[in-house]
C-alpha cells in the first residue's frame, strides 16, 4: 500500500447482503479478501476489503461511526450495518477471521480509528510520541 498501514490480514472471509425497501439479498457466500487499514487520507483512517480477483475494493471507506458494529468472537467475525435512510435498504457487510489475533487487531485497529473521529472530549489528550500516536482518556466511573 502507498499508504501507512495499522492492519493488514491476507486471509480473512467476506460476506455482504442487503434487506428491505421491498427487496432481499441473502446470500450465504464467502469470498476470500485481504483487508487492510491504512490512512489515505490526513487523519482519516480508511477501511479496506479487496476480494481476490477483483481490480476494485468491495469496501473502500473512511472509518467512522455511520455503520453499526458487531463483534463476535465465537465466529470471530465484525459485521457492519447501514441504513439508507432515503430507500430503507439496509446493507451488512461482514468479515470473518481464522485466527483470534487478527480478529482482535481489526476490532482494536477499528475502535481506535473511530475514537478520532470524535472531537476530543475534557480530559483527552493526543499527541506523538516518536512514531507512534499517544492517546489518554480520562473516565470517570460512578456506581449508578
Amino acid at each position: 500500500m502507498l499508504w501507512p498501514t495499522y492492519f493488514s490480514c491476507d486471509c480473512a472471509e467476506y460476506n455482504s447482503y442487503e434487506y428491505g425497501g421491498g427487496q432481499a439479498s441473502t446470500a450465504d457466500i464467502w469470498r476470500p479478501v485481504r483487508v487492510s487499514i491504512c490512512e489515505v487520507t490526513a487523519n482519516n483512517r480508511w477501511l479496506i476489503v479487496i476480494a481476490e480477483a477483483e481490480a476494485q475494493p468491495v469496501v473502500w471507506r473512511v472509518i467512522k461511526d455511520d455503520w453499526s458494529l458487531t463483534c463476535d468472537e465465537q465466529t470471530l467475525s465484525l459485521s457492519m450495518q447501514r441504513t439508507d435512510s432515503s430507500t430503507a435498504v439496509t446493507t451488512v457487510q461482514t468479515i470473518r477471521f481464522r485466527h483470534r489475533h487478527e480478529f482482535w487487531s481489526l476490532v482494536g485497529n477499528m475502535s481506535f480509528a473511530r475514537l478520532r473521529t470524535y472531537s476530543a472530549p475534557q480530559g483527552h489528550t493526543t499527541r506523538n510520541s516518536g512514531d507512534q500516536e499517544v492517546v489518554s482518556t480520562n473516565v470517570e466511573i460512578t456506581d449508578g
